[in-house]
């Protein structure tokens, strides 16, 4: 849910989401590759009749989520905020499709339930696996170019739910978070930000109260976090962040942007990026971690706990982000190709085993 969201930002994030689930096709697992589909919802979040817009959309797609459609939280929503207002449309949940898949429906449903109620630090599980995916496709890629953790610099764009927990992850990796960047502007100091200092002070759209800022703190506009001189780009907020007119504001330092965010990078801007020697590492890998986690705890290939799930997920994208680069290296093509390529391999082997749904 955004205000400006458009059919054809829809119609992206589903090819994306096909081609997540097709990368994490495991033959082994209990999980079952569901698809690909999307919704979206052209409203601003914070608008007093958001809830309400919410909650119409929902029951009118109300077949579909009773039938073939499993849903969730996605840019602008909570999944507190989802059940609630699946609830009042009358759904027994967004994910309720699925469930004729299950073994034993209760008990996954109270799995998940229960993984939901996790919580770390005082955030929950489910606001931090993806991050925890986003961080270890970073750290899988800095240790692939044999570069250290410590010193290597990172500028997140959107201290939201996925790019709080990237950050959180990533700092305590021992990288530098110089730049973050929220709805009021960019946060820098090139020494290193307090990471949990500002997640601490965030409110519930990931905006950061300026009061708690260090004296060698930077306030800055928010297009700062894309001329940041760091070595990591993460773009964790809205698509279409970087285009080909300011990819040229990328500073010379950086190696890689990583999308933490569906779509941030347009294609134009990743060819130029590639010219100039910077790796874009694709939102379908990148950013799979927490839909994946769903579908791990809800069939049962992990249980209600965070160490268990922080532990599936950083082998999960860690291997995926190695076979994606030496793909890439293999076919001398781009990150993006080689994860395309590699869902393409899959597709069909998804399609023999479960069929194709239209």
């Amino acid at each position: 849910m955004r205000e400006g969201c458009t059919l054809g930002e829809v119609e992206g994030l589903a090819r994306g989401m096909t081609m997540k689930e097709a990368l994490h096709y495991n033959p082994e697992s209990r999980y079952v590759p569901l698809g690909g589909a999307k919704g979206g919802i052209d409203c601003d979040p914070r608008a007093p009749e958001a809830y309400g817009v919410l909650v119409r959309y929902l029951r009118a797609v109300r077949p579909y989520i009773e039938s073939f459609w499993t849903t969730g939280e996605d840019l602008g929503l909570t999944q507190d905020t989802v059940d609630k207002a699946a609830a009042e449309a009358g759904l027994v949940s967004s994910v309720q499709a699925v469930h004729p898949l299950l073994e034993d429906e209760s008990a996954a449903r109270r799995r998940l339930a229960d993984a939901f109620a996790v919580e770390v630090d005082g955030i929950g599980l489910d606001e931090l696996v993806g991050g925890c995916g986003v961080a270890e496709s970073v750290l899988a890629a800095l240790d692939r170019a044999g570069v250290a953790y410590e010193g290597t610099r990172v500028s997140v764009q959107g201290l939201g739910t996925m790019g709080g927990a990237t950050a959180r992850f990533l700092s305590r990796a021992g990288l530098r978070i110089v730049a973050v960047a929220d709805v009021k502007g960019t946060v820098a100091n090139p020494d290193g930000l307090d990471v949990e200092a500002l997640l601490g002070a965030r409110d519930a759209y990931g905006a950061v109260d300026r009061s708690i800022l260090r004296p060698g703190d930077l306030e800055l506009p928010g297009d700062a976090w894309l001329s940041a001189e760091a070595e990591v780009l993460v773009p964790a907020a809205v698509s279409y962040a970087v285009d080909a007119a300011n990819q040229e504001r990328v500073s010379t330092t950086v190696r890689w942007i990583v999308e933490a965010a569906n779509m941030p990078v347009l294609p134009d801007a990743e060819v130029l990026l590639a010219e100039r020697g910077v790796s874009v590492l694709p939102d379908v890998v990148v950013n799979s971690g927490t839909n994946a986690w769903w579908w791990w705890t809800l069939f049962g290939d992990i249980g209600a706990d965070a160490d268990e799930a922080f532990a599936y997920t950083r082998r999960s994208m860690r291997a995926l982000i190695d076979q994606m680069l030496a793909r890439a290296e293999a076919d001398g093509t781009t990150p993006r190709a080689a994860a395309h390529a590699i869902a393409a391999d899959r597709l069909p082997v998804l399609a023999e085993r479960f069929g194709w749904y239209r």
